[in-house]
């Protein structure tokens, strides 16, 4: 039998193991999924590389931030809930979809440190005024967090989803995902991502809806050119502690989540069904269950949430974003 998700658009085969493995019934057709972005891109310059954005609406801003592979058009679909009542602002992280690629110089290229010091400095650029939402995705979250941690004063509310938090035992993450990230660490892995774009091509295998050519086209269309072009999509996953890896980087992820877990900054844990870093019945979900001032929506799919059901997800942002006050009233 064919099942399809809200927008009636078919489930991939993962998708729909997935829906069995739930014991979920398909679902009744619901709003399209635009497969092109209706937004034009801005851009501004950081640090002599240019960088892109989306925005639309107007009123308090609330920012959209992407993890790897992936770049604005990732929230294209979502955008338009938010927009209705708030400034919407989708980044092109450095590197990421028609934001500059930085000059090669190998492995490291795109720490998360670099990444954070380039979105601070696009955000510095934007204006955002006081009261700012930030919603990520994956490693889009952790940015998210690291500038809130910073910001705190000027932040209304996070919300996110896949994050990457702990724990981070080899048990704690899919079993489906294990082979690729101890292959991705190895030298004939790197060659794989940078020579054949392995690790944008596997993210597709984790999605539950079976996406449009086109939108696929747009996901991949900034990693066309082979070698440092998709350098991002190396060390991103590269840079996933794992097991008993003792990096900085595991520290800072590790004082993120020892912060989300005192701050009384109002957060969405945006769930996915079943997900994937955030699976259901591990122990990340249950960490981030504890959380103070914690709002739940749920949206199906494993890790691409955004693409897999925009729809809810922005609707679930529009449900919560009237619920949380206005921080601040004055200077930042």
């Amino acid at each position: 039998f064919e099942q399809v998700n809200l927008s009636g658009a078919a489930l991939s085969p993962g998708g729909m193991l997935m829906k069995n493995v739930l014991l979920q019934p398909a679902l009744s057709q619901g709003k399209p999924i635009a497969a092109t972005s209706q937004y034009t891109k801005k851009s501004t310059t950081v640090d002599g590389y240019t960088m892109t954005f989306v925005e639309a609406g107007a009123g308090d801003s609330v920012v959209f931030i992407h993890g790897d592979v992936m770049s604005s058009f990732l929230w294209h679909n979502v955008l338009p809930h938010v927009a209705e009542t708030h400034r919407a602002i989708s980044v092109d992280l450095i590197g990421a979809g028609d934001s500059d690629k930085l000059p090669s110089s190998g492995p490291g290229t795109y720490s998360f440190e670099t990444h954070a010091h380039y979105l601070d400095r696009l955000l510095d650029t934007l204006d955002l005024g006081d009261n700012v939402v930030l919603v990520g995705h994956d490693w889009g979250s952790n940015l998210a967090f690291d500038w809130a941690m910073s910001h705190e004063n000027r932040v209304r509310g996070l919300a996110f989803a896949e994050a990457l938090l702990p724990p981070f035992d080899w048990d704690d993450w899919p079993l489906m995902v294990r082979d690729t990230f101890k292959h991705i660490r190895t030298e004939q892995g790197g060659r794989d991502v940078l020579e054949h774009n392995y690790f944008v091509n596997f993210a597709q295998s984790q999605m539950m809806r079976t996406l449009d050519p086109k939108e696929w086209a747009e996901i991949v269309r900034p990693y066309a050119n082979a070698g440092e072009d998709r350098r991002p999509t190396l060390d991103w996953p590269r840079s996933v502690p794992f097991g008993d890896d003792d990096t900085p980087l595991r520290g800072k992820l590790e004082r993120q989540a020892s912060w989300l877990a005192t701050t009384p900054i109002p957060k969405l844990h945006i769930a996915g069904l079943p997900g994937a870093i955030a699976v259901i019945g591990g122990r990340r979900r249950a960490a981030i269950a504890e959380y103070p001032n914690l709002a739940t929506t749920e949206v199906a799919g494993m890790h691409w949430t955004p693409l897999d059901d925009p729809h809810v997800m922005g609707e679930g942002l529009a449900s919560w974003l009237p619920t949380i006050k206005p921080r601040n009233h004055g200077g930042s």
